[in-house]
């Protein structure tokens, strides 16, 4: 199947970024958007990015072939049930929400709807549709959630679309999914904005923020990210969130113990233990990626 329309809704970082990525590589695609706030369509508009927009979900988005819903998690099914509405069973209703497991039952609920989950491994702290770039899913694995009773015609078409933009295409369980990213994701936000919050709790006279270099600007670089989009994914994936800040817990009380105990050679283990395998999935990640490209 050709992909002649592409509906977004939202266009912010993700969905600017999508839409400039379709007019990069998907030649004679139109793209209609949607965004509650005008400015972003009216500058994408202008730049030629979308062709045309609405500050309404409405039949502006009948005749997609796909609909990628890119508004915070918590909206996500009153946006869909909208959307199917006008675009109807034959179009196929997306997101790129960074948790699955209770978006996917809400939205296969839905009866007749055409919904694959999505979720680019892909992002900047930076918001808004200012930031979006069309390279921004170039070599970042692309997660999806099928539903059982999803075509495998409308699984190759979305997947299709991905390799196109760039991105490579990973098919998982939505509740592996939320699992997997919220230790490799969701957690580690947390952590960043804990490392802030604490910061600028004991900085009394500003002399730790002055000298705030490198290594702490790299460690919570996510913390400049949305709050809005991060309260509402806390929220829909808190159970698995809770779980694993259990086990940073246990991590953080091990290494607290071997300093208090004195224990070098516990220590030097412990960041020796990081090293080698932080070292090895990046140098899996690299070979990865130069296999693709």
């Amino acid at each position: 199947m050709k992909i002649n329309k592409i509906g977004i809704a939202g266009l912010g970082l993700i969905g600017g970024s999508l839409a400039k990525a379709v007019k990069k590589y998907i030649t004679g695609a139109e793209i209609v958007a949607y965004n509650r706030n005008p400015e972003p369509l009216i500058a994408a508009l202008k730049e030629g990015i979308i062709d045309q927009y609405t500050t309404s979900i409405d039949y502006s988005f009948s005749g997609c072939n796909i609909i990628f819903i890119c508004t915070p998690v918590g909206t996500l099914k009153e946006i869909a049930g909208a959307l199917f509405s006008y675009a109807g069973k034959d179009c196929i209703i997306t997101d790129v929400g960074s948790t699955k497991a209770n978006v996917f039952k809400e939205i296969s609920a839905i009866e007749g709807i055409n919904y694959i989950g999505g979720h680019p491994m892909a992002g900047s702290e930076k918001i808004g549709y200012g930031a979006a770039n069309a390279d921004l899913f170039k070599n970042a694995r692309y997660i999806i959630t099928p539903m059982e009773s999803t075509l495998s015609s409308h699984i190759e078409l979305l997947k299709a679309f991905i390799e196109t933009i760039g991105a490579v295409p990973v098919t998982l369980n939505p509740d592996i999914h939320d699992y997997a990213v919220g230790a490799i994701s969701h957690v580690p936000h947390v952590i960043a904005s804990s490392i802030v919050n604490t910061v600028e709790r004991l900085d009394n006279d500003g002399t730790i923020r002055t000298l705030a270099a490198g290594g702490f600007k790299d460690i919570t670089r996510i913390a400049s990210s949305s709050p809005l989009v991060w309260a509402s994914i806390s929220m829909e994936n808190k159970e698995k969130i809770i779980a694993l800040l259990d086990e940073f817990e246990k991590e953080i009380h091990l290494y607290k113990n071997f300093l208090a105990n004195d224990n070098y050679t516990e220590v030097e283990t412990f960041f020796s233990k990081a090293k080698a395998y932080r070292d090895k999935f990046i140098s899996e990640q690299e070979d990865s990626f130069n296999h693709i490209t």
